[in-house]
């Protein structure tokens, strides 16, 4: 609800990058994924056109590379990629081999058509979709992407009042893992094996435990896996009882640890 209206708002935030945003998964494989990411040529004018006819707002999260012309440019103005620990992550110069066209890689006409249709917004997957919260990831590698995507127009610098610190993961704490477990059990398999693990993401998340505030993710989603683990990646979807059971494991936990 916004102010006194009463309506419901659903909030549009599309995912547009093309083989940039998966290039990790489909690595030397040109025809894997390819017929879908030729196809937004064709998806993304019609969405837009759908979107203008209904007075439907958008931001579309893209990344810098995908205005470039063609590889020289690109080569050009990438800033020096990170040094991953996991090698899988960073970018293959080969794909320009891979991809001599670019089509897979590159459409500025659609950039520009987006920018310039009434209610959409750009918003930025930085400049070559860089992974943030994988190791070896420097701040100035994010700085230095960001300045790339927006031009020399505009100084990107650091918020020196928005600066995490490096911080120790949150030691687990028995009421939040019984919590959890309990949940999950009650809502999706009363035998399903619970335990910890460790993942990058939720950054926002090192603000707090410099405060002294633990931090947990819970999220008590599911998917069937490996057939079907689509939460984000390729054709990104779960299953609809995944997303109402979702609702009721999120109740039991709020519940559970208010009490």
């Amino acid at each position: 609800m916004i102010g006194s209206d009463p309506r419901p708002r659903v909030v549009w935030s599309l995912d547009f990058e093309l083989r940039w945003g998966m290039h990790d998964v489909l690595g030397m494989d040109r025809n894997a994924y390819r017929t879908n990411l030729e196809g937004a040529r064709e998806a993304v004018p019609q969405l837009l056109g759908l979107f203008l006819q209904r007075g439907v707002r958008a931001t579309w999260a893209t990344v810098g590379a995908l205005a470039c012309n063609d590889w020289d440019e690109y080569f050009r103005l990438a800033p020096s990629p990170p040094r991953y620990a996991d090698s899988r992550r960073a970018f293959d110069p080969r794909y320009a081999d891979l991809d001599p066209d670019g089509v897979l890689h590159f459409a500025p006409e659609l950039v520009r058509l987006v920018s310039q249709t009434k209610g959409q917004d750009l918003g930025t997957h930085t400049f070559s979709h860089i992974f943030l919260g994988e190791r070896g990831v420097a701040p100035k590698d994010v700085q230095a992407e960001i300045q790339q995507t927006v031009g020399p127009k505009v100084e990107v610098i650091p918020d020196p009042n928005y600066i995490g610190v490096p911080t120790p993961a949150s030691p687990l704490r028995p009421e939040v893992q019984a919590a959890i477990t309990n949940a999950i059990h009650s809502v999706v398999d009363p035998n399903m094996e619970v335990y910890p693990v460790m993942a990058a993401g939720a950054s926002d998340g090192s603000f707090f435990r410099a405060q002294g505030i633990p931090v947990f993710d819970a999220d008590g989603g599911w998917a069937i896996t490996p057939l079907d683990d689509r939460a984000h990646g390729l054709d990104e979807r779960i299953p609809v009882r995944a997303m109402y059971d979702d609702v009721v494991y999120w109740e039991k936990l709020i519940r559970s640890l208010a009490s």
